[in-house]
C-alpha cells in the first residue's frame, strides 16, 4: 500500500519574517501611561489610531485623543480635543510610523489595505474641507493590482499545501479514528493519487462512548452507514453500543447517532445520517442566499467527486426528509423546551397578560408605551396546488397562526361586505378577490413591529382569495391575543377604508379573542410614508407625516421586510402548505435575530443622528419662526390644536385648491342649462352651446399633443401607420363638430372655407393640386379666435362669456400642475443628493 496524504490546514509551517519582525518592532513600543497627559478624575481619554498615505506615496499612522466623559451617553457626542494650536494632538514619536525608520522599512514592504486610503495628514485638519475620496471602482481596483506582485507566491503556497509530508497507512487509522473519522484522504497509486475513504482502511467508528471511552459491550456485528459531511458524502463503517443505561435499557441507534452528531434520516434501523455541521451550514446558507435545498446538495456531490467517473451517492429525498424536523429542534432548542412532540404551544393564549399588565398600567397614559404596528400582504409568495399533505409539524407555534381555526373564520366571513371609498389602487384593492387557478394560496400577509420590523409571533398568515378584510383582522387579532398595551398604532396601506368597520366586525370573533376597547385608551390608524402619496385629499389624519406622538415611524419596513423574503416564493410555492409554514417560520425566526443582535450598533447610530438632527431641525426652526409675525404661528398653532383633538374641523394641512377648476367651470355651465332647459329656454341643437365649447376646447388638446408627437419625429412604419390612424380619428371628430358649429354659430361657414382655399402663386393655378390641410391644423374659429368685428356681435355674447369662463380655468388648472410639478422636482432633487451614490447612479442623475 502506498503512503496517502491528509486534506487538513498547514499547521506547521514558519511564520513570515516579515510579520514576526513588524510585531518585535511595534509591540515594545507601545504608549504607556507616561506619554500622555494626566486626565482628570471626571473625564476619560480615547485614543482613534488613523492610518495615511500622503502625496508622495509615503504610508504612516496618526493618533488623535479624545476627552470624553464617564457617562456612556455623554462619550457618543464628545469631540476631538486639541493641543491649544488648532491641530490634532499625536502620539510621541517613538511609537509613529512617520518617525520610525524600522517601522517604515517594515510597512514598506507591506501591501495598500483599506485603512491605508484614507487622506494624507493634512486634511485631518477639522477645521479645513477635506478633499473628495477616490472613486469606489478605483479603489476596488487598486486593491487586486496590489495583489499582483504576490502571484507566484501565493501559487507556490498552494502547491506546496498539497505536498504535505505523508502518513503511511498503518498510523492513519490511528490518528482518526477519535476525532476525525470524516477526513478525506488521497492514495498513491504509483502515477497518480486516487481518492479513498478511511473505511477502506479499516476504521470503525464505536458509537455510544464519548471522550475515547472504551465500550465494554460493544455489537458483534458492524453497519454501513452513509454519511453526508460538508467535506462530502462517504460510506463509513459503525459499531453500535448494547450497554445498559441508567433505566437497564438499551439505547437506541438514532440516539446513539445523535450523540456523535449525526442526525440519522429515519428511526428504523438507520443507514444514512447527515453531521449537525452539514445541516447548519445549510440553514445559514439558506438563510442569507435563499439557497434551496436542491443545489445545496448537488454542491456536496461536487465536493465528494466531481471527476465524473464515478456515481454520485443519492441522498436528496432523505436530506429533505430531515431538514424539517431539523428546524423545528432549533426553535425548540432556542425557546429551551424539553421535548419535541409533547412541547406545549408558545403562543399560549394569555400567558404573558398579568405580567404586561402589572408592568404597564401603574404609568397610564405614558405615551411611549404605544404598540406599534404594520400589516401588507405580499402576492408573490403564492403556493401551487399540488394535492400534497398539509401536514405540520407545530401548527400556530411561531408566526404562522393556527391553520385550522383561521379557515374556521374565513369560512364564517365568506359573505363580509368589503366597501371601496378610497380613490388610491393599491394591490390591496385592485386583488382583494382575486384567485390565481391552480393555486392553493394566493399571497401571505403578515403583521410586524413598526419600530424595528419584528416579525409578530402568530402574525402571518395564508391568502385565499386575496386580501380580505377578514384575513388581515384574524392577524391582528392573533398577535394581539395575551397582550395588554395602553396606545395601539397600526399602519396599513388600505387603513383609510380598513379601519371604517374594524370594531363591527370585531363582533365576530370568539370574546376572549375580541380588542377590549375598555382597556385600550387609544386606537390609531395610520397609512406607510410612501404609500400616503398616492391617496387623494382628505388623508392628513392617516399621515405619519403630521400625527403627534410617532417619533420617525415610517410604515414601509415591512416592504423591506418582503424584499428579503421573496427569493424563496420560487422554491416555497411547489411545497406543501405545512413544509411552506415550517420554511417561513425557520427565516422569519432568522430575520429576527439579525435585528436583535444588530441593536448595539443599529440603536447607537440612531442615537447620534437623532442628536445631530435635533440640533439641526430646532435651528431651522427657529430660523423660519422668526420670518412670521407671532400672531400669525399663534393662529396656526391653535388650528393645529384644534384639528387635533378633532379631525373632522378644516385641515391645516390639506393644500388648498384653486377656487376656478375646469372640472367646476364644466359642472356650473351644465348645471345653469338645465335650469335653462326646465324653464323652456331650448337650444337651438341637441348639443347645449356649454358642451359645444367644452367640445372644442377638447379638440384643440387633442390637435396640439398631435403636433407635438409629429414634432419629435417618426421613422418606422408602424410609428406613420399609427400617426395617419390618429390623423383620420381627429378628422372626424373636427367634421362632426363643425356640424354643430354650424348651427351655433353660422357665421363661420365663410371664414372656414376661405381658410381652406390656397391662392395661387402663378398663373397656371388651374393646373396645380389644391392643398389639403391636415386635421391637426384645422382652423376650428372658436369665438376667442374670430376677427374683432365678429367676435362682439350680440348673438355670439353667451357663447363668448361661457368659452372665457371655461378659459381661466383651464389656466388655473395649468398653473396649479406647473407648480405641483415644481414641487415633485425639488423633491426629487433633495432626495437624489442625500440618497443617489456611486459612480454608476451619478451619470443618471
Amino acid at each position: 500500500m502506498g503512503p496517502t496524504k491528509r486534506r487538513q490546514k498547514n499547521s506547521g509551517r514558519g511564520t513570515n519574517p516579515k510579520k514576526a519582525r513588524f510585531q518585535q518592532i511595534v509591540q515594545p513600543s507601545e504608549p504607556t501611561e507616561d506619554d500622555f497627559p494626566k486626565p482628570s478624575v471626571s473625564r476619560d481619554i480615547v485614543n482613534n489610531i488613523h492610518f495615511y498615505t500622503s502625496s508622495s506615496g509615503r504610508r504612516g499612522q496618526k493618533t488623535t485623543h479624545r476627552e470624553v466623559s464617564p457617562n456612556p451617553g455623554e462619550k457618543i457626542f464628545a469631540s476631538v480635543l486639541d493641543d491649544g494650536t488648532g491641530n490634532l494632538s499625536s502620539l510621541p514619536d517613538s511609537v509613529c510610523a512617520t518617525t520610525n525608520p524600522e517601522v517604515q522599512d517594515v510597512m514598506s514592504g507591506l501591501p495598500f489595505n483599506e485603512g491605508e486610503g484614507l487622506a494624507p495628514e493634512a486634511t485631518h485638519d477639522l477645521g479645513r474641507k477635506q478633499k473628495s475620496r477616490s472613486r469606489p471602482d478605483l479603489r476596488a481596483a487598486n486593491q487586486v493590482r496590489s495583489w499582483l506582485p504576490f502571484r507566484e507566491d501565493f501559487l507556490d503556497e498552494i502547491i506546496g499545501r498539497e505536498s504535505e509530508d505523508s502518513v503511511v497507512c498503518s498510523c492513519l487509522v490511528e490518528q482518526h479514528v477519535h476525532d476525525h473519522p470524516l477526513h478525506r484522504i488521497e492514495v498513491w497509486t504509483g502515477k497518480t493519487f486516487r481518492r479513498s475513504t478511511l473505511r477502506d482502511f479499516g476504521l470503525i467508528v464505536q458509537l455510544g462512548h464519548s471522550g475515547g471511552k472504551k465500550c465494554t459491550n460493544p455489537s458483534s456485528k458492524t453497519r454501513r452507514i452513509i454519511l453526508a459531511d460538508v467535506t462530502g458524502v462517504q460510506a463509513v463503517e459503525v459499531r453500535f453500543c448494547e450497554c445498559l443505561d441508567e433505566t437497564s435499557d438499551f439505547t437506541r441507534e438514532w440516539a446513539q447517532l445523535l450523540r456523535r452528531g449525526w442526525f440519522p434520516a429515519t428511526t428504523l434501523r438507520p443507514s444514512t445520517a447527515f453531521t449537525f455541521r452539514l445541516l447548519d451550514t445549510f440553514q445559514e446558507l439558506n438563510f442569507q442566499g435563499k439557497t434551496n435545498l436542491f443545489d445545496f446538495w448537488k454542491t456536496i456531490e461536487r465536493l465528494t467527486d466531481n471527476s465524473g467517473g464515478h456515481k454520485n451517492i443519492e441522498r436528496y429525498k432523505q436530506l429533505a426528509h430531515v431538514v424539517a424536523p431539523t428546524i423545528r429542534l432549533e426553535r425548540l432548542e432556542r425557546h429551551r423546551e424539553s421535548s419535541w412532540w409533547s412541547a406545549q404551544p408558545v403562543h399560549t393564549l394569555g400567558r404573558t397578560s398579568r405580567k404586561v399588565g402589572r408592568l404597564l398600567h401603574h404609568r397610564h397614559g405614558i405615551w411611549i408605551y404605544t404598540l406599534f404596528l404594520m400589516i401588507d400582504a405580499n402576492f408573490r409568495a403564492r403556493c401551487k396546488d399540488r394535492n400534497f399533505d398539509p401536514f405540520e409539524l407545530a401548527p400556530g407555534w411561531s408566526y404562522y397562526v393556527e391553520e385550522s381555526s383561521y379557515e374556521l373564520h374565513l369560512k364564517n366571513t365568506i359573505d363580509q361586505k368589503e366597501d371601496n371609498t378610497c380613490s388610491a389602487e393599491h394591490n390591496a384593492i385592485t386583488k382583494a378577490h382575486l384567485r390565481k387557478e391552480g393555486y392553493v394560496a394566493s399571497g401571505i400577509s403578515a403583521v410586524l413591529c413598526a419600530c424595528h420590523a419584528f416579525v409578530r409571533r402568530n402574525g402571518a398568515g395564508d391568502l385565499q382569495l386575496g386580501e380580505r378584510y377578514a384575513n388581515m383582522d384574524f392577524l391582528l387579532v392573533s398577535t394581539l391575543a395575551g397582550s395588554l398595551f395602553l396606545i395601539l398604532l397600526i399602519s396599513y396601506d388600505i387603513a383609510c377604508q380598513w379601519y371604517r368597520n374594524f370594531f363591527k366586525r370585531m363582533a365576530e370573533f370568539p370574546p376572549e379573542t375580541r380588542l377590549d376597547q375598555s382597556k385600550i385608551k387609544e386606537i390609531r390608524f395610520t397609512i406607510p410614508k410612501k404609500h400616503y402619496r398616492v391617496h387623494g385629499p382628505n388623508h392628513s389624519r392617516f399621515s405619519l407625516n403630521l400625527l403627534p406622538r410617532v417619533g420617525r415611524t415610517y410604515g414601509e419596513g415591512i416592504e423591506s421586510h418582503w424584499s428579503h423574503m421573496n427569493p424563496l416564493a420560487l422554491s416555497t410555492r411547489e411545497m406543501s402548505l405545512g413544509m411552506r409554514h415550517e420554511v417561513y417560520n425557520d427565516h422569519w425566526g432568522a430575520w429576527n435575530w439579525q435585528k436583535t443582535i444588530s441593536f448595539e450598533e443599529s440603536l447607537l447610530h440612531a442615537l447620534e443622528d437623532a442628536h445631530t438632527l435635533k440640533l439641526q431641525q430646532r435651528k431651522t426652526y427657529d430660523q423660519y419662526t422668526s420670518t412670521f409675525d407671532v400672531k400669525v404661528i399663534r393662529e396656526w398653532e391653535e388650528m393645529i390644536k384644534a384639528w387635533e383633538e378633532d379631525h373632522d374641523r378644516p385641515d391645516p394641512y390639506e393644500e388648498p385648491q384653486a377656487a376656478v377648476s375646469y372640472a367646476t367651470a364644466k359642472k356650473t355651465l351644465n348645471e345653469e342649462e338645465a335650469i335653462e332647459a326646465r324653464e323652456g329656454k331650448l337650444p337651438r341643437h341637441e348639443v347645449t352651446p356649454g358642451v359645444f365649447l367644452q367640445l372644442g376646447l377638447e379638440l384643440e388638446d387633442r390637435q396640439r399633443a398631435l403636433r407635438a408627437r409629429l414634432a419629435s419625429g417618426m421613422r418606422t412604419i408602424s410609428e406613420l401607420a399609427e400617426q395617419q390612424e390618429k390623423r383620420n380619428v381627429l378628422s372626424r371628430r373636427v367634421e362632426t363638430w363643425q356640424v354643430m358649429q354650424d348651427v351655433h354659430m353660422p357665421m363661420v361657414a365663410p371664414l372656414r372655407v376661405s381658410s381652406d382655399e390656397t391662392p395661387s402663386s402663378s398663373s397656371s393655378s388651374s393646373l396645380a393640386k389644391p392643398t389639403v390641410v391636415r386635421p391637426e391644423n384645422v382652423a376650428l374659429w372658436l369665438p376667442s379666435a374670430l376677427p374683432p368685428y365678429m367676435r362682439l356681435l350680440d348673438s355670439l355674447d353667451d357663447l363668448r362669456k361661457k368659452e372665457r369662463r371655461l378659459r381661466i380655468a383651464q389656466l388655473a388648472d395649468a398653473l396649479s400642475d406647473i407648480r405641483r410639478v415644481h414641487r415633485i422636482l425639488a423633491a426629487i432633487i433633495d432626495y437624489s443628493k442625500l440618497n443617489v451614490a456611486g459612480s454608476g447612479q451619478r451619470a443618471t442623475t
